[in-house]
């Protein structure tokens, strides 16, 4: 299996870190950057061409939102898996407007990240996103899974 480049944004350093060694500890992942607002993020995308963002919805300078709709137009064959403490329905339907793959509700376990993450990145044909995002409204129980069309 070919290692999937990750590039982790959000604002809590503390995030960072876990999310850094949770998928150090499943192994199959490179992460390539690490930054704390959705500008930088746009930013590092854009020179690192990672396979994946993880983004927070909630950042300073510029939100994960905004940031994922300018990647989405900018760098297409990028997937972005939007992560929030936030469980709101318009919330999820702005971020799947601005072209998330994915979206995981804090906290989430290393599987879930994991899964996210893969079918985002498989999600990707072409260059361009598939039409749907899966959303993780309790990752911690399958049932809350939900998927909206965009």
């Amino acid at each position: 299996m070919q290692t999937i480049r990750v590039l982790v944004a959000d604002d809590a350093a503390e995030t960072r870190v876990n999310v850094r060694r949770l998928l150090q500890l499943m192994g199959g992942f490179e992460i390539v950057g690490e930054v704390s607002d959705g500008r930088a993020a746009l930013e590092r995308t854009l020179q690192l061409e990672p396979d994946c963002v993880l983004m927070d919805v909630n950042m300073p300078v510029m939100g994960g939102i905004a940031a994922a709709a300018e990647l989405s137009s900018r760098a297409p064959h990028v997937a972005v898996v939007m992560m929030s403490v936030v469980d709101d329905r318009e919330v999820l339907r702005e971020a799947a407007a601005a072209g998330a793959r994915d979206y995981l509700i804090k906290p989430f376990n290393a599987e879930d990240l994991v899964r996210a993450i893969r079918r985002a990145v498989r999600g990707n044909v072409n260059g361009k996103s598939a039409s749907t995002i899966a959303v993780h409204a309790c990752p911690l129980d399958p049932k809350n899974a939900v998927r909206l069309t965009h």
